[in-house]
């Protein structure tokens, strides 16, 4: 369901504006997962928005439902993350969103 996601996410060495990378990330998450219930903006220089979208984890269950929500950042991957104690180099390469 999400393969067209997870391949944006896998990186891409092909420059291009971050807002750009932005809005192809949120046309992506809407076209999979419909609108978000929730955004929270970030309104600091590196944008890094949380976008909630809302689900019944548990469909058709006669007990009542099990609601929540499915958070997805959109900017994370626009930062490299830092390197961790047990790898050297500089940062890591990779870059990813979180879900």
């Amino acid at each position: 369901m999400l393969s067209r996601l997870t391949r944006f996410l896998s990186g891409s060495s092909e420059p291009a504006q971050a807002a750009d990378f932005y809005q192809q990330r949120l046309a992506i998450y809407e076209q999979e997962l419909d609108q978000p219930e929730h955004s929270f903006a970030d309104a600091g220089e590196i944008r890094i928005d949380i976008h909630a979208f809302g689900r019944d984890f548990v469909p058709d269950c006669e007990e009542g439902s099990d609601k929540g929500y499915v958070l997805l950042t959109n900017g994370m991957s626009e930062r490299r993350l830092p390197q961790t104690d047990r790898g050297g180099g500089d940062a890591i390469k990779p870059r990813a969103e979180l879900m």
